[in-house]
C-alpha cells in the first residue's frame, strides 16, 4: 500500500522499518488485571528455595480453572447410519502411514483428510468396496470423462544430482521440482486435464473415456478412481457440533468446492431433485462453491451422480479466539515511564500509524475535541485529496461494533451521521464519518433488504457495559487497532482512568497513578470496515451472553466475508475488484471449536474447511495481508501442561492442533505467548503458551503454524509450485503477538503492524 504527498525523512523509512519488523515479528504484549507467568512444573524443592515459585504455582492453578470455565460443550453426533456401508467405510478415512513413512517417494496423501498409503502397498485403500469409488451417469449412462488419481515415476518427476527420499526410505541422488513443462507436457500428451497437485508426486486429474486406457502406460507407478466417498470430509455428521440441533438433524448444511468448468447449474438441479435447497452459490477466484441443504441419506446419491464435485464438508461453526483484555501495549515489558520519561511505543515511532495525517486547512482538517452538539454531526470529509498520508483501511469481520465509543464515535456528541441514535443503516458511517468506513452486515452487505448470502448473518448490534466485558469482541478487536479516542488531529481527547481492585504493578500502576491513560489503538489513523456476522442474542441463552449456537457465523464460504471487505461489496455487491477504499489488512479473530476444549482432535488441520478458498483470494488478490487467530489447544486439557507435536514419537493426525482456517498458506497466523511478570528475571514473554496451538499446520504438508517456537508466515512472491492456486509463503522464524492467560486480544496489534 502506497503512501503519497508529501512526508518527512522518517516516514521515507516506514516501509524499510516496516518490513524489518515483520522480519523480526515484533512482539505484542498483553496486560492482563493479574500476574501470569509461564506454565512449568513447580517442586517442593523450588517452593522451599524460592517463595516466588509459590506464585508460579497459583498460576498454574488458576490458568487450569480458567480453561476448565472457558471450554464449550460440544454436542456428539449419531452414528452415521445413513452412509451406504457399515463400519464408515469410505466416510472415515483408511488410516496414515507411520511418521517416518511421510518422506517417501511413494507417499500418496488423499484429499479431503482421507488419509495416507504407499502406493507400493496399496492394501488398506483397494480394500474399500468398489461401489464407493465409482460414479454413474444419473440413469446409469457411461460418464464422458473420470476423475484419477496418478503418480509417476521418481525419474519422471526429479532432476539428477541432489538427494530425495526413496521408496524405501533412504536416499537417492535427485531433488523434486515443482509441475514443470515437462510433467505437464507428459500429462497432456495422455490427453489428461490436471486439477492439483496431491502429496507425492501425484495429480487429481481428469481423464476423458477415451484415455482411461492410458492410465496403465509405464510412466505411472500408481493410480486410483477419485471416486464419490473420496469427496465426502470424514467430518461430515461425525464432528461434534455446539449447535444441539443441529448435531442431531438429519438434514445437513453442506459446502461443495466444484471442479474447473464444472456444470453448476447441473448439480444443483440434482440438489433440487432430491429434495435439496441450494443456498449460495460463490466464486473464489477461479474456484466454485455451492452452499446446499440435503438429507444425509441422500448425499451419496449425490456424490455418486456428481463427478464434478471435488469436495464436500458441512458449514463451520466458529468461536471467536480472542477474549478482553485491560490493556494492550507495544513491547514485551512494559517500561515504567518514571524511568524513561514516557510510555515507549516503538511501533508507533516507526511510523506504524495507519497514516491519516490531514491536510492543514483542507475539509478533513477537523478539531475533534471541541464538545460538539447533539444532533449536528460535525463536517468532515476522508476523501483522499485531504490527506498528506492518506488513511489505510482495515476489515474486520466479527459480532458488532459498538459505535457510541470513544473509539469510534463520529465526534463527542454524535456517535453517527444524521441526527439522533445510530440508524441501522448504512448512511450512519461513510466516507463523512471521523472512523468507521463503512459498518455493514454478512447476510445483507448493501444493507437493501435483500439477502446477498443466506449461510451469514448480522444485525447491526452488540453487547457491551456489563461486568466482564460482555461480549463486546468485534469493539475490543477493532479499538485494539485502530481505535482514536484521545490523540492526534482526528482523537477525541477522551482520557481514562483505571480503577478497579486489582492493582498489577502496585509500586506505580495502582489506581492512584492510572490516570489518564490515552487508549489509542495500534494504527489510530486508519478507517474501520466492519462486518457484522452475528446475531446478537436478545433475551436467551441469556441476553448478550455467548451464543451456544455459533459465536459468529462467516458462511459457508468464508473467503467471501474478505471479497465484501475488500471490493466494497457494500456499494456493489457483484463487485471483483479490489476497491481504492476497500480493506488491504484483514482479520478473522474468530476459528471453528478447537478453543479450550477437552477434544485435541477437533476442528483442526483440515486445509479444506474454508482456509483453501481464503488462500485462493489472498493469491488472486496479492495486496491483502490476512491474519489469522491460530487456535488455543496446545496444552493437555487435564493438566495444563504444553503438547508439542514437534517432539510426539507417535506424531500422527492426531497430533494436529491448527484450527482449520488457520490452516491457510498466504496469510500471517499468529500464536501466542505469556505476559511479562516484571518480578522475573527476563520477559516471560519470550516463553510460548502453554495453550497456544503448535504446528505443523497438516499433516499433508508438514508446513510451518506456530511450533515449539511460534513463527509467523509472511506471504512473498515465488516459484511457480505444483499448487499453482495457492503458493506456499515464504515463512521466517519469529515471535507472535502476546497473549495473557485471562483476558486475551491476540491477533489485533500483529495485524495492525502491517499498516
Amino acid at each position: 500500500m502506497r503512501r503519497t504527498g508529501h512526508v518527512s525523512p522518517n516516514r521515507h523509512a516506514h516501509w524499510a522499518r516496516m518490513a524489518l519488523i515483520f522480519l523480526l515479528a515484533l512482539p505484542l504484549t498483553l496486560l492482563a488485571r493479574a500476574e501470569r507467568a509461564p506454565l512449568q512444573r513447580v517442586t517442593e524443592t523450588d517452593l522451599a528455595q524460592d517463595p516466588t515459585a509459590q506464585d508460579v504455582q497459583s498460576v498454574r492453578e488458576n490458568e487450569l480453572r480458567f480453561l476448565a470455565k472457558t471450554q464449550r460443550q460440544l454436542h456428539p453426533r449419531p452414528e452415521p447410519t445413513w452412509w451406504p456401508h457399515q463400519d464408515r467405510a469410505g466416510l472415515s478415512g483408511i488410516g496414515h502411514v507411520a511418521s517416518d513413512e511421510l518422506r517417501r517417494s511413494d507417499l500418496i496423501v488423499m484429499p479431503n483428510n482421507k488419509g495416507s498409503f504407499l502406493s507400493g502397498h496399496p492394501a488398506r485403500r483397494e480394500a474399500l468396496p468398489p461401489e464407493l469409488l465409482r460414479h454413474a451417469g444419473r440413469r446409469g449412462e457411461p460418464l464422458d470423462f473420470e476423475y484419477h488419481i496418478v503418480q509417476l515415476r521418481d525419474d519422471l518427476v526429479t532432476e539428477p544430482g541432489a538427494s530425495t527420499p526413496s521408496r524405501a526410505g533412504g536416499t537417492s541422488q535427485a531433488s523434486h521440482r515443482p509441475v514443470g513443462d515437462r510433467v505437464r507436457s507428459l500429462l497432456d500428451s495422455k490427453g489428461f486435464e490436471v486439477v492439483e497437485y496431491v502429496p507425492r508426486d501425484a495429480f487429481l486429474v481428469k481423464v476423458p473415456a477415451a484415455s482411461v486406457d492410458r492410465l496403465r502406460d509405464a510412466e505411472f507407478q500408481f493410480s486410483t478412481p477419485y471416486g464419490p466417498a473420496d469427496r465426502v470430509d470424514p467430518s461430515v455428521g461425525t464432528r461434534p457440533m455446539l449447535n444441539p440441533e443441529r448435531a442431531v438433524a438429519d438434514e445437513f448444511e453442506l459446502v461443495a468446492r466444484m471442479m474447473p468448468g464444472a456444470d453448476i447449474a447441473g448439480f444443483e438441479q440434482r440438489i433440487v431433485e432430491l429434495g435439496g435447497t441450494v443456498k449460495l452459490r460463490e466464486t473464489v477466484w477461479n474456484r466454485q462453491y455451492v452452499a446446499f441443504t440435503l438429507r444425509n441419506t441422500r448425499l451419496f446419491d449425490l456424490m455418486r451422480a456428481s463427478p464434478e464435485v471435488y469436495s464436500v464438508h458441512e458449514t463451520p461453526e466458529y468461536e471467536m479466539l480472542n477474549l478482553t483484555t485491560s490493556a494492550t501495549v507495544e513491547v514485551g515489558r512494559f517500561l515504567d515511564p518514571r524511568e524513561f520519561g514516557d510510555f515507549v511505543i516503538p511501533f508507533r515511532q516507526a511510523g506504524i500509524d495507519g497514516g491519516g495525517i490531514v491536510t492543514p486547512l483542507s475539509s478533513a482538517d477537523v478539531n475533534f475535541n471541541v464538545p460538539g452538539s447533539a444532533g449536528t454531526p460535525l463536517a468532515y470529509n476522508s476523501a483522499h485529496a485531504n490527506f498528506q498520508v492518506p488513511p489505510q483501511y482495515i476489515g474486520i469481520a466479527d459480532n458488532g461494533l459498538t459505535l457510541d465509543s470513544p473509539s469510534f464515535s463520529h465526534d463527542r456528541k454524535n456517535p453517527c451521521l444524521g441526527s439522533g441514535a445510530c440508524a441501522a443503516s448504512l448512511a450512519a458511517t461513510g466516507i463523512a464519518h471521523r472512523k468507521v468506513e463503512v459498518y455493514t452486515r454478512g447476510q445483507d452487505v448493501d444493507n437493501d433488504g435483500s439477502v446477498n448470502d443466506a449461510t451469514s448473518t448480522g444485525d447491526f448490534t452488540t453487547c457491551d457495559a456489563i461486568a466482564v466485558g460482555g461480549q463486546t469482541h468485534g469493539t475490543l478487536m477493532a479499538s485494539a487497532a485502530a481505535g482514536n479516542p484521545a490523540g492526534g488531529r482526528l482523537g477525541l481527547g477522551v482520557l481514562k482512568d483505571d480503577i478497579d481492585s486489582l492493582d498489577l504493578f502496585v509500586s506505580f500502576f495502582n489506581d492512584s497513578n492510572e490516570k489518564n491513560l490515552p487508549l489509542d489503538g495500534q494504527a489510530p489513523g486508519a478507517r474501520i470496515i466492519f462486518q457484522d456476522i452475528a446475531l446478537t442474542p436478545a433475551s436467551a441463552p441469556p441476553a448478550c451472553a455467548v451464543n451456544f449456537l455459533s459465536d459468529v457465523d462467516a458462511g459457508a464460504v468464508p473467503a467471501a466475508r474478505l471479497a465484501d471487505m475488500a471490493f466494497r461489496r457494500d456499494l456493489d455487491p457483484n463487485a471483483t475488484a479490489l476497491h481504492a477504499r476497500g480493506a488491504k489488512v484483514t482479520l478473522f479473530p474468530f476459528g471453528n471449536p478447537a478453543n479450550f476444549d477437552d477434544d485435541l482432535t477437533n476442528g483442526q488441520g483440515n486445509y479444506s474447511g474454508g482456509a483453501e478458498g481464503v488462500d485462493a483470494f489472498l493469491f488472486a488478490n496479492r495486496r491483502i495481508l490476512h491474519v489469522q487467530a491460530v487456535g488455543n489447544d496446545g496444552a493437555n486439557p487435564a493438566t495444563g501442561a504444553p503438547v508439542d507435536p514437534q517432539n510426539d514419537p507417535n506424531f500422527g493426525p492426531q497430533s494436529i492442533q491448527i484450527t482449520d482456517l488457520a490452516t491457510l498458506k498466504n496469510g500471517i497466523t499468529v500464536g501466542s505467548t505469556v505476559v511479562d511478570n516484571p518480578r522475573a528475571s527476563t520477559d516471560p514473554g519470550e516463553s510460548m503458551a502453554a495453550f497456544s496451538s503448535k504446528g505443523p499446520a497438516t499433516l499433508a504438508s508438514l508446513r510451518v503454524a506456530p511450533w515449539s517456537w511460534p513463527r509467523v508466515s509472511i506471504p512473498m512472491a515465488g516459484p511457480a509450485a505444483a499448487r499453482e492456486a495457492s503458493p506456499t509463503p515464504t515463512t521466517f522464524r519469529s515471535r507472535p503477538s502476546y497473549r495473557s492467560t485471562t483476558r486475551t486480544m491476540r491477533t489485533p496489534a500483529t495485524k495492525w503492524r502491517a499498516l
